[in-house]
């Protein structure tokens, strides 16, 4: 199997991989995005069909919106408890937080299940 066939054989498996927090739900629609990319690329061309170049510039295009994606949201959890105490560990740096400290960062708002996810996230 070569060509645009042959690629995509390669490429679905990465592009359909599930990543976490904020940053995997921006991309989480990879796989769609790069055909339609490639898709604009052949009509473009005029072609009838995507060519292999084609959808190897669909993924360059989502290669680099995937490095946004990663520069704005690479570090950010799903969970603003868990990003907030997250900041907060490390601007504690090797002396890090005791649970009271913890319990202080949400102002009394924080429930102990909502804490203990945060943590185990």
């Amino acid at each position: 199997m070569g060509g645009a066939r042959g690629l995509w054989a390669k490429v679905y498996g990465p592009l359909t991989t599930d990543q976490p927090g904020v940053f995997g739900a921006v991309i989480a629609r990879g796989a769609p995005q790069v055909l339609r990319l490639g898709l604009i690329y052949a009509l473009l061309d005029r072609s009838e069909a995507i060519t292999e170049d084609h959808l190897r510039a669909g993924l360059a295009v989502w290669q680099h919106c995937e490095n946004s994606a990663r520069s704005l949201f690479g570090q950010r959890l799903d969970n603003s408890i868990a990003e907030t105490i997250y900041a907060a560990l490390q601007q504690a740096g090797a002396e890090g937080l005791s649970r009271a400290a913890i319990n202080k960062l949400g102002q009394g708002h924080w429930t102990t299940p909502k804490i203990e996810a945060a943590l185990n996230e």
